[in-house]
């Protein structure tokens, strides 16, 4: 379940209120414990049966067994539905690779470069960090080149400037990517409410993390981060 681009379908499609999204939220949690759907693949025939399996577990189940309570899983479960029909879901690395494939020219191979983390947009990146931006752990081979405001909508200028990267290992990387944690201008972490203390201690993140550094330059970029990426 993709609970970062849901919550931002949720801002503009609702429910209004932050409490109530994250409502939306933990009732498909529990739908994914109880059953371990494919919330991708979703269809109306999916969501019908997950109904039904709630209404006829009513008097075993120790949660969510009043009728009341199965009608708001299955509207968040249509909710979902209607977030994964939607074209709003933000794109991924194939789909950005896609859309620059018109051509064979240099300019079409730098770009799916730059996206891949390659090139030269890598190695100044490297030469700004040297090593993991938060951690300091420094096998580079390990390490993602990370876009701070997303590739998706960055000017070509923006998708080339160093200053627009942090090298980051993959668990920091995705949870950056997605909205779950993002960074103060002093370097200082943010990390999402949408992230339980469960999920931190599995994922090895603190609340005492920061950026090792402050670098002047992508302070522009993480405020963007910060205003439009952050959940």
């Amino acid at each position: 379940m993709n609970e970062a681009d849901f919550f931002r379908f949720m801002e503009t499609n609702g429910p209004n209120s932050d409490g109530g999204k994250r409502n939306y939220l933990s009732w498909l949690r529990y739908v994914n414990e109880l059953y371990n759907p494919n919330f991708d693949s979703l269809t109306i025939d999916v969501v019908e049966d997950i109904f039904q399996q709630l209404r006829g577990t009513q008097q075993t189940r120790n949660k969510y067994t009043t009728n009341s309570a199965v009608s708001d899983i299955k509207s968040a479960l249509n909710k979902y539905l209607a977030f994964v029909a939607s074209e709003e879901r933000t794109s991924d690395v194939v789909t950005d690779i896609q859309s620059v494939l018109g051509g064979i020219d240099t300019t079409k191979k730098t770009e799916i470069e730059t996206r891949l983390g390659q090139g030269r947009y890598r190695s100044q990146l490297i030469d700004i960090w040297r090593k993991c931006s938060v951690t300091e752990f420094d096998r580079l081979d390990l390490l993602i080149s990370s876009h701070i405001k997303p590739w998706r909508v960055s000017s070509e200028n923006e998708r080339i400037d160093p200053f627009n990267g942090l090298l980051l290992t993959p668990n920091l990387d995705k949870l950056f990517d997605l909205g779950y944690i993002s960074f103060r201008n002093n370097g200082e972490i943010i990390i999402s409410d949408l992230l339980s203390s469960s999920d931190l201690k599995r994922l090895n993140i603190s609340n005492t993390m920061r950026l090792y550094k402050v670098v002047q330059g992508c302070i522009p970029y993480l405020a963007y981060h910060r205003d439009e990426v952050l959940v």
